[in-house]
């Protein structure tokens, strides 16, 4: 198994090197997206949910990780609608 930050360079270089290896992401390195896309003090509701989830994520071991994937596969099915939309200002996704 092997740990990233999320690069996708890294994930594609281990799968070439080393098919067999499972490629994990690093839990803090997964926090520091959702703040980056949610922030740290959110507005929307699909984001107030996901940041509270995100922190959970940090100190999640065996049950509890479990439990979190299950949380946010909820998270994920409650907000579906509203995570394909999107706003377009000049041509760029935004």
């Amino acid at each position: 198994m092997a740990v990233t930050g999320g690069a996708p360079g890294f994930a594609r270089a281990a799968s070439a090197i080393w098919p067999a290896t499972r490629i994990r992401r690093c839990a803090f390195h997964a926090f520091c997206q959702v703040g980056r896309f949610a922030a740290s003090q959110p507005k929307l509701d699909a984001g107030i949910e996901l940041y509270s989830l995100a922190k959970r994520l940090l100190g999640a071991k065996d049950a509890a990780a479990a439990a979190w994937l299950a949380d946010y596969a909820t998270w994920c099915a409650k907000w579906e609608r509203f995570l394909r939309e999107f706003t377009v200002v000049c041509r760029l996704l935004v």
